[in-house]
């Protein structure tokens, strides 16, 4: 189960980065949806971050109580 979650949870990087690619690119864009998309971008990749720190300590401790 956590592995979906972990799959999905860089989907969602990925598409965050083609969003701020794409609304880099578009001149016509304000800059607050700019800023609003790099928001976005940090959120995900920190929320990312301990989401995988969480399926790492667990994967570790779960190999430390099988032996």
């Amino acid at each position: 189960m956590e592995l979906i979650v972990d799959i999905s949870a860089f989907a969602s990087v990925v598409l965050s980065f083609i969003l701020l690619i794409n609304s880099q690119k578009n001149s016509h864009t304000p800059k607050t949806v700019k800023w609003l998309c790099l928001l976005l971008l940090t959120t995900i990749l920190i929320a990312n971050v301990f989401n995988f720190i969480d399926f790492f300590h667990g994967f570790i401790k779960g190999l430390k109580n099988s032996f």
